[in-house]
C-alpha cells in the first residue's frame, strides 16, 4: 500500500528530490530499556527501531501495514569482490501495525524475522522485485515503498561526518530515516 500521510499541501505532480534534516537524540534512558527489550527478543538494535518506525507510521497513516524500504549491502557476493563501486539493494519490507493484545516485543519479533526473510533473497534486483508485483510506475511517488529506513553503527555515523555533510539534501523517497 502507498503511505498515506496526512499533509499541509497536495501531492506535487512530480516527486522532488530536496529533503531537510533534521536531528534527534534519544538519551540512556531512553536507549537503555530499549536496546534490553530488543535482546528480549532475540533482535537487532535495527530491527527494534524498524518495528517501532512501522508501528508509529501505521498510527499516524490509520493503515494496517505499511512498506519500508531497507538499503541491503551486496558486496558479500564474491564475483563483485574485485570490482569497485558500492553495490546496494533495497528491500521493501512489508510491517503490520501492532495487533490489539499484542506488546512491543511481539512486533520486534517479527520485524526481527522479516529482515532475516528478506535478507536471504537480498540478491534479487529491485527492479525485478517491482516487475513481480506489477507495481505501477508513477512520477510522483516511488513503485514500492515511500518511506527509506536506515539504521548506521556509530563508526559509520563518524565516517560520514567526517566525509563532509551535503548542503543540500536530496531524497528519492517521501520519508528518509537515517539513524544513527
Amino acid at each position: 500500500p502507498r503511505l498515506q500521510l496526512p499533509s499541509d499541501r497536495p501531492r506535487p505532480d512530480e516527486q522532488l528530490s530536496r529533503g531537510r534534516h533534521v536531528d534527534v537524540s534519544f538519551d540512556e534512558q531512553i536507549m537503555q530499556p530499549f536496546v534490553a527489550l530488543c535482546r528480549s527478543a532475540g533482535a537487532t538494535l535495527n530491527s527494534g527501531v524498524l518495528a517501532m518506525t512501522a508501528a508509529l507510521m501505521c498510527e499516524l497513516s490509520g493503515q494496517a501495514d505499511v512498506v519500508i524500504g531497507l538499503p541491503h549491502s551486496l558486496r558479500h557476493a564474491e564475483a563483485l569482490e574485485p570490482v569497485v563501486g558500492m553495490f546496494i539493494n533495497t528491500l521493501p519490507l512489508r510491517l503490520s501495525a501492532p495487533a490489539d493484545g499484542s506488546d512491543a516485543t511481539d512486533a520486534v519479533r517479527a520485524a526481527q524475522l522479516l529482515v532475516g526473510r528478506a535478507l536471504q533473497h537480498g540478491h534479487v534486483a529491485f527492479h525485478r522485485i517491482v516487475a513481480a508485483h506489477g507495481a505501477n510506475r508513477s512520477a510522483d511517488h516511488s513503485p514500492l515503498f515511500q518511506l527509506l529506513f536506515q539504521l548506521s553503527t556509530a563508526e559509520t555515523a563518524e565516517e560520514e561526518a567526517a566525509g563532509g555533510g551535503v548542503d543540500e539534501p536530496t531524497v528519492k523517497t517521501d520519508l528518509e530515516f537515517q539513524l544513527s
